[in-house]
């Protein structure tokens, strides 16, 4: 089973590892404003170790937007939760699952 950098190390220090790029990043989009991130670590976990659910926040409204990343410790259980929730309905829509691109997630906006 293939892990992320440094993943070994820190479980035997008894640490979750912290570095971002060590994990295994999914985009879960098409969610309604009221899905916590709590229903989809829900959802998620159930496929093996989460590193974390985030949802990111637009800069300008101040309001979370219709997407979170869900980031898992082993890439093997980062396929298996994107094939198997991938269309499955939550709070009345079918999540659109994706593996997320490398890099820090930036809203673009623009003022024209």
């Amino acid at each position: 089973m293939e892990t992320g950098r440094y993943y070994e190390a820190a479980v035997a220090r008894g640490e979750r590892p912290s570095d971002p790029d060590c994990m295994h990043s999914l985009r879960v989009s098409n969610l309604p404003l009221l899905t916590t991130e709590a229903q989809i670590r829900e959802e998620f976990e159930v496929y093996g170790q989460l590193g974390d659910v985030y949802r990111p926040i637009d800069k300008d409204t101040k309001r979370p937007v219709r997407f979170i990343f869900v980031r898992f410790l082993y890439r093997e259980h980062m396929i298996n939760a994107m094939n198997g929730l991938n269309g499955k309905i939550i709070n009345g829509r079918p999540m659109k699952i994706s593996e997320a691109r490398p890099g820090r997630f930036q809203l673009e906006t623009s003022v024209y």
